[in-house]
């Protein structure tokens, strides 16, 4: 079994490779779900993207090893600016195309459900036929533009495009913080060093939806005190 994290954090990806035991499923649950929070899902989307590969991976052990447990699974793993995407990768007997498709749920039996998870999880679900050997299926989930974490990755990003736009000398300025699970020091730097030049000129620099573990690293370096932050976007703008 070999594990690795290659490149820029997931900005190259990370590639997992296990055996076709199902007893490595867990550590395929735990890699993917741990990969899917750095890649800005909610817990909720990253546990459907964790059970959506687990069932992917044992359809691998069941159908194309015919349960052996002595094959290699390889998972591969992509964020870009827009997706989240899984490419699995394995050596044993073909797959149909037309096995991409979970049984009809008003069809009470066993089995059958695994499709349905995928789909679920996943906005993209293909199998790649150029591969010779073996089954390659590539997963893509759609991330929501403002998703993510601020961190030492991201905030040079942000702050280029915070400062872009407060360089036109706005009276207002309303980041919306929905989808933003985590923010450091050097986001945090980010906001303080905008809220100065906005203030340079009489500007505001209002947050929207900031959430409670957020507004804890507020208050605890003081920050609540400085920065207006409001419920939602639309508070916001009345205020």
């Amino acid at each position: 079994m070999t594990e690795g994290l290659g490149g820029e954090a997931m900005g190259e990806g990370a590639v997992l490779t296990v055996p076709s035991n199902p007893k490595f499923l867990s550590l395929v649950r735990n890699f993917t779900a741990g990969l899917a929070l750095m890649a800005g899902l909610d817990e909720e989307a990253a546990a459907a993207v964790k059970l959506a590969v687990d069932e992917a991976c044992a359809n691998v052990i069941e159908h194309a090893y015919g349960g052996a447990t002595d094959k290699e699974i390889t998972l591969r793993y992509k964020k870009t600016r827009d997706t989240f995407e899984v490419t699995i990768d394995d050596d044993g007997a073909k797959a149909r195309r037309e096995s991409l498709k979970g049984r009809d749920l008003d069809d009470l039996r066993a089995g059958g459900l695994g499709m349905h998870f995928i789909e679920r999880a996943f906005d993209v679900c293909e199998l790649d036929e150029s591969k010779e050997k073996g089954n390659r299926l590539r997963l893509v989930r759609h991330l929501k533009a403002q998703d993510g974490e601020v961190d030492m990755s991201t905030s040079p990003t942000l702050r280029k495009a915070l400062m872009g736009i407060i360089k036109r000398k706005p009276p207002e300025v309303v980041v919306d913080f929905g989808g933003v699970t985590y923010i450091d020091s050097s986001g945090i730097a980010t906001f303080v060093e905008g809220l100065k030049a906005m203030r340079a000129y009489n500007g505001r620099l209002k947050l929207a939806g900031v959430n409670d573990h957020i507004m804890d690293i507020f208050r605890f370096a003081k920050l609540d005190r400085v920065f207006e932050t409001y419920g939602t976007v639309n508070d916001a703008l009345k205020s």
